[in-house]
């Protein structure tokens, strides 16, 4: 194993334990991870989305304007992000330009990673995107990929639940109490 994975390994551990230690945060920590994730596979361009199981969502992105965002979002339903997440595969596409199954959408973008991941309260999906292409060090950019949505899953789940449950004494006391008259939102 080469050094350059190696250390992609150790700093994604290391990120793991501090994901689950910091639980306060979690647009930070998917922005720390998205950095990571996007520094490893050299991807100019990501974006991170994680849903709850009533459809809440949280996303982050890197290099990716408001209006990117916004078609991003819709192609959970009909582009990319659909069939990696209709299929449940890693979807390592070397040119969404040419690629029969995308042409109907005139995606002016090159190369794509798209990882979905599925937990027990979580689904999301990783979006890397390069202009120069995966090409050369596809399979090792899949194994990470593989690798980020195999651990990151019962992590986010683990979060989700956190938060619940700091939520829930809050959430328990204004319902115990008219509190509309206070002014202020601290817990």
């Amino acid at each position: 194993m080469n050094q350059v994975r190696l250390q992609f390994q150790r700093d994604f551990y290391h990120l793991l334990l501090e994901l689950a230690a910091d639980h306060l945060d979690l647009k930070a920590s998917l922005m720390k991870t998205l950095q990571l994730v996007a520094d490893v596979t050299d991807a100019e361009r990501a974006y991170l989305e994680v849903r709850d199981i009533n459809g809440n969502a949280v996303y982050q992105s890197m290099e990716i304007s408001d209006k990117e965002i916004e078609e991003l979002q819709h192609s959970v339903s009909t582009g990319i992000i659909a069939e990696a997440i209709r299929t449940r595969e890693v979807l390592l596409i070397p040119s969404a330009l040419i690629d029969p199954r995308f042409q109907s959408q005139r995606l002016a973008i090159e190369s794509v990673l798209c990882v979905p991941f599925f937990g027990h309260k979580t689904t999301g999906v990783l979006y890397l995107q390069g202009d120069r292409g995966f090409k050369d060090q596809a399979e090792k950019i899949q194994l990470d990929a593989e690798l980020f949505a195999q651990h990151i899953s019962p992590l986010l789940d683990q979060l989700l639940k956190e938060q619940e449950r700091l939520e829930l004494p809050l959430a328990s006391l204004q319902a115990q109490h008219d509190l509309s008259g206070l002014i202020g939102e601290s817990p």
